[in-house]
């Protein structure tokens, strides 16, 4: 009996510190009721999800009773399912539970299985270690590989809480131009689209002006939040932040991105100035305008190439900064990533334009 009262206690506190001068000290308790909580939930875990993958009969997952009685059981698995959850928004996870994958049997779940047993052994092996600490302290070779791991991983930490701030700003930067600024780009451009079609079927000169009307509207309002837009985007680019903590890569694409899009804003701000004036305005100025939007027109198709062509070279690839971080999910909806293209409805043989900065 003996025997098995010293094996449950091993189950229950794993490598649990077993001196008899730390059973008056309270913490020493409290350390010792947590280990035991945590220990026996990630046991009951491990069974838990066994039984629900790999026995529990398919007819009785189609009882009416089943989700209660699952909900009820789910609970003692709470903690350490959740905590393997709140793991698994981190890329690293992502990375060493495919490669877990290929285990026989257990691959889907394999990886949680080892989560749920670092849980298991954590909290006794951390007070090990903790008291280690405690009692040799006063050791010079002690205190330089503590305060050492402590520097490293505290300016590690500190990486990724600055690099985590950028990628969420950033992230809400991305989010304002797609929610505020194309909706107007995708009406500015279904506007050119409407008038042109207005012309292909020879249709009246009121039908013409009244869409060109709406186009004009929708590119002035397009203009001033994209101005808004680009120097909220400027003053980000511009922070040492961005430069100390952002890959060489990232800034350089979003160099070409601000660049594209500044130059579409400008196109569009000449082809504003030109249908507006084009009555008071004489050939040469006329001229003038139509190449300046050419001008802009180019260098905006070829700054978003080079910016694509810099994601596309870099593909797949991570630092290991973004194992740690995580991307927020985009509030912005589908629909308005949908960019008309106006070459593609102008000559539908020409080779697409995702951009469809011509208008």
């Amino acid at each position: 009996m003996k025997l098995s009262q010293d094996n449950f206690k091993k189950i229950l506190l794993p490598y649990f510190p077993d001196d008899n001068r730390l059973q008056k000290f309270w913490w020493h308790k409290l350390i010792r009721i947590i280990t035991i909580i945590v220990s026996a939930t990630s046991i009951y875990t491990i069974l838990w999800m066994i039984t629900l993958f790999f026995f529990l009969p398919k007819s009785w997952m189609d009882s009416p009773l089943y989700s209660p009685i699952y909900h009820a059981s789910y609970l003692l698995a709470y903690i350490p399912l959740n905590i393997t959850s709140i793991l698994s928004r981190f890329p690293i996870y992502g990375v060493l539970f495919r490669s877990l994958l290929p285990v026989p049997i257990i691959g889907p779940v394999a990886f949680i299985f080892v989560l749920i047993g670092v849980i298991y052994f954590f909290p006794s092996l951390l007070y090990r270690l903790s008291l280690y600490l405690y009692h040799n302290f006063h050791s010079k070779k002690v205190k330089i590989i503590f305060f050492s791991i402590l520097l490293v991983l505290g300016l590690f930490v500190f990486r990724v809480w600055k690099y985590q701030n950028l990628i969420s700003a950033g992230s809400i930067i991305a989010d304002q131009h797609c929610l505020k600024v194309n909706p107007l780009v995708i009406a500015r451009k279904n506007n050119y689209i409407d008038s042109m079609k207005v012309l292909l079927a020879s249709g009246s000169a009121e039908e013409y002006w009244a869409e060109n009307d709406k186009y004009l509207d929708n590119s002035k309002k397009y203009i001033e939040a994209e101005k808004t837009w680009l120097i909220v985007q400027k003053t980000y680019m511009d922070s040492q932040d961005f430069k100390t903590y952002i890959p060489s890569y990232i800034q350089e694409a979003a160099k070409y991105q601000y660049e594209s899009r500044e130059a579409e804003m400008k196109s569009t701000s000449t082809i504003v100035e030109l249908l507006e004036n084009y009555k008071d305005i004489d050939a040469e100025k006329q001229k003038a305008l139509s190449d300046t939007i050419m001008e802009e027109t180019d260098k905006s198709n070829k700054a978003y190439d080079k910016y694509n062509k810099i994601y596309d070279e870099n593909q797949g690839h991570m630092g290991l900064l973004n194992y740690f971080t995580i991307v927020p999910q985009s509030a912005c909806p589908e629909e308005n990533f949908n960019i008309p293209d106006v070459n593609e409805f102008l000559n539908p043989q020409a080779p697409i334009n995702a951009n469809g900065f011509n208008s």
